[in-house]
């Protein structure tokens, strides 16, 4: 299985962290469990694409701040000739923040304290819900057939 990095969709100005850290998450915790081989590049023996879109990373000022995370993973079958779309889900998550996310420069996701902190732990939870579609899928997908 091929995981792409993910794409950014949106006009966010973290977007380039944004996306290299989901992308770090995604792929982590997949290999965490080492069931699943996973290439970051399109080879001819793959047997599955995966492609991710970073589709909405925004705050929503209400009467508090509100974190929106939309991720569009899609899944494509290149066993056959012709390849084929054959799993796609956008994945939304929303989170209660206590206050107004970090200046660009403070978002450091390779940081450990980034980890702990309210979008860290927001970008597990997305990052987490789409390693399992992909691993749950990909296990039903060839099952029988290892």
């Amino acid at each position: 299985m091929t995981v792409l990095p993910m794409q950014d969709c949106t006009s966010e100005k973290h977007a380039k962290k944004t996306v290299n850290a989901l992308t770090h998450f995604v792929t982590h915790r997949l290999t965490q469990k080492n069931q699943l081989a996973i290439s970051s590049s399109k080879s001819s023996s793959e047997q599955f694409i995966v492609t991710m879109q970073l589709l909405q990373h925004d705050e929503a000022m209400h009467n508090s701040s509100e974190l929106t995370i939309s991720v569009h993973l899609k899944i494509v079958d290149v066993r056959t000739e012709k390849p084929q779309v054959v799993f796609q889900e956008v994945i939304d998550h929303n989170t209660l923040l206590e206050g107004a996310l970090p200046s660009e420069d403070a978002l450091n996701w390779q940081d450990p304290s980034f980890r702990v902190s309210p979008i860290g732990l927001a970008h597990a939870k997305v990052s987490r819900e789409v390693a399992t579609r992909i691993e749950d899928y990909i296990k039903l997908a060839t099952k029988g057939n290892t």
